[in-house]
């Protein structure tokens, strides 16, 4: 077994700039807040085989939500009443190592035992999601599957707390009726369904396919419950 992160150290790299390390701050009675200078791994989930596995998809996926230029490269979906940001839109070529990147992300969270992780669980699914990746099958437009989304941002009324700059944990979360996973990736929301049902429309729109765009829904950081949450943790008691 080797040290293996859970989510590519790429995407702490704009919180760990400066100070070099990252504060991991926790609610849960009788933990204490910590420090990390290089983001959360796990020691005893993958062997060096298996990491070159998750190599090539973590990093496609660094390159893609990482080095886009938001406000200028990719096409914009807007709203046809207001105009506003809903998507934005990339070559469909993108698309599938980002969902398979995003079932080896699920499957890292739910396999490891690090307590930041502990509310990921699927169950049976684990081993059914384990062999599509070994297969290195990312289970078409319906299973497994992935809708993108991020956080325009830092918000006018709270400058300091900047989306790309802290990761709030994942959890589970019913979506259109179907049962998924919310990942945190900073400012990047992956959602990737974990039941058989269908993702009804609107969602069904922006699932991750073969052939189609590949869309990023655009999400307000100032409007969100996401901020509201990140001031209480910042501002708690020490």
């Amino acid at each position: 077994m080797i040290k293996s992160h859970i989510v590519p150290r790429a995407f702490y790299k704009p919180m760990l700039q400066g100070s070099g390390y990252a504060k991991v701050i926790t609610n849960k009675p009788g933990s204490y807040d910590t420090n990390t200078h290089n983001g959360i791994y796990d020691t005893s989930l993958v062997c060096e085989n298996c990491e070159r596995l998750f190599d090539r998809y973590d990093k496609h996926a660094s390159s893609v939500l990482l080095e886009t230029d938001w406000d200028n490269d990719p096409a914009h979906l807007s709203s046809d009443h207001s105009k506003s940001l809903l998507a934005y839109m990339l070559p469909s070529t993108r698309g599938p190592c980002l969902k398979m990147f995003a079932m080896m992300t699920l499957w890292r969270m739910a396999a490891s035992d690090r307590p930041e992780y502990e509310n990921i669980s699927i169950g049976p699914h684990l081993k059914r999601l384990r062999d599509t990746i070994v297969r290195k099958e990312n289970g078409g437009h319906e299973d497994w599957s992935v809708v993108l989304s991020r956080f325009t941002g830092p918000p006018l009324t709270q400058p300091d707390i900047d989306p790309k700059k802290a990761f709030l944990n994942s959890h589970s979360v019913r979506i259109c009726g179907c049962n998924c996973i919310k990942m945190y990736l900073a400012d990047i929301i992956i959602h990737i369904k974990v039941d058989q049902r269908y993702f009804e429309r609107p969602m069904s729109t922006f699932v991750i396919s073969d052939g189609q765009p590949l869309y990023v829904i655009a999400r307000s950081f100032e409007s969100s419950k996401e901020l509201s949450a990140l001031y209480k943790i910042v501002n708690k008691p020490r």
